[in-house]
């Protein structure tokens, strides 16, 4: 199903008008005429497919004979998150991974998202899962840093691991274990997500340009878990400080080109404009979000300009139970 490049689903933000006329013509019209959306058919009169999920008639969920290593390496990565081995994939009549709300699925085969189940300062804010790993000393540090000022990078890795189904990852099982660290004390990728259906692919020190996000989009093979490192204080010139979120879907808004994130920090929330060198300046460095009509913000922007690095992991078969 490819309606999400024509009409983007931003959860609560009210549409541009010329969107809503178009998906009030096609979807909350009277008419009992089944509307083509490019890929399948909908019935207007019991709000279903008429069709199966491309990926599946396609035969992309479905694995292959083992006849050489490249094919079995195929059928172990297995696009939707696990093809006919997650079982949310058989009922093929569904559309992202039957949660709309949290899932894009921009061609019927393959579903990025993080959830931002924890963050920084183990609050419960924006419905992230409290615990007492904030004021927690990230491990090898000598520094007196805390897991709430610097452990960005370690609340990805723990929503990456809640996200594949591993549960048991937490910020502060990361933190307790000094192997998930490096003699200097920076977390190491690839040690805390042993056990979480995901495959490390790559730590790139560059931006994350539009179209190697796209590149992994739009894999017909594979599904991706990417978080990008980004700016959020001071200004040009004033070191910024850098910062770990979850990227979930490229978007254009006023001509501009942004990342929708998933917040690692309570801060994320909150456009900021303290320019200062350790100060929260979202909104100065270009961050933006979508509000809802209680004005409680539903989503965060990042622009591409802000993006100085990213990482990728591969999502691997069978989800555990979460």
């Amino acid at each position: 199903m490819n309606i999400v490049n024509t009409y983007k689903k931003n959860k609560l933000q009210k549409l541009p008008e010329t969107t809503v006329s178009e998906i009030e013509q096609s979807l909350y019209t009277t008419s009992t005429t089944p509307t083509y959306f490019g890929a399948r058919y909908l019935d207007p009169r019991t709000s279903r497919w008429l069709s199966v999920d491309p990926a599946m008639y396609q035969g992309d969920y479905i694995p292959a004979a083992p006849i050489n290593d490249e094919v079995r390496r195929n059928n172990n990565n297995l696009p939707g998150m696990g093809g006919i081995y997650n079982y949310v994939n058989m009922h093929v009549y569904h559309y992202g991974g039957n949660n709309p709300v949290k899932y894009v699925d921009t061609d019927g085969r393959i579903i990025i998202e993080i959830i931002a189940q924890y963050n920084m300062q183990g609050s419960n804010a924006n419905n992230a899962v409290a615990g007492n790993w904030g004021a927690a000393l990230i491990r090898p540090y000598s520094n007196n840093t805390t897991i709430a000022i610097g452990g960005c990078a370690i609340v990805l890795v723990a929503n990456i691991a809640f996200t594949r189904g591993a549960i048991g990852v937490t910020p502060a099982t990361i933190n307790n274990n000094n192997n998930n660290f490096d003699q200097g004390g920076y977390l190491r990728w690839i040690p805390p997500l042993s056990t979480s259906n995901v495959t490390f692919v790559d730590r790139v020190y560059r931006p994350l340009t539009a179209a190697a996000f796209n590149d992994l989009a739009n894999n017909q093979n594979y599904s991706y878990l990417v978080g990008i490192r980004v700016n959020y204080s001071g200004t040009t010139g004033n070191s910024p400080r850098d910062h770990w979120v979850g990227a979930s879907e490229l978007v254009t808004r006023n001509n501009i080109q942004y990342y929708r994130i998933s917040p690692t920090s309570e801060n994320d929330w909150i456009m900021g404009t303290n320019t200062a060198a350790n100060g929260n300046n979202r909104a100065g460095r270009g961050w933006q979000t979508d509000t809802n009509a209680k004005g409680q913000v539903t989503d965060i922007y990042v622009p591409l300009d802000q993006v100085t690095g990213y990482i990728i992991y591969r999502a691997n078969q069978n989800l555990q139970n979460n």
